[in-house]
């Protein structure tokens, strides 16, 4: 949950924030200085290192 849920609200929101990898495709891994590289799924968007995970 990016936004919360209601104005004032301190304790939901931000997750984006927390993500490593998400939505960072073509970017640098902060673990090794990989690239990050997005694939569909089953119809879903994954996000992951190739050196990291292998």
């Amino acid at each position: 949950m990016e936004n919360p849920f209601f104005q004032g609200d301190n304790l939901t929101g931000g997750y984006n924030n927390l993500c490593l990898v998400y939505d960072r495709e073509g970017e640098n891994c902060n673990r090794c200085e990989g690239t990050i590289i997005k694939e569909l799924i089953s119809s879903r968007k994954t996000y992951f290192c190739p050196n990291c995970q292998k």
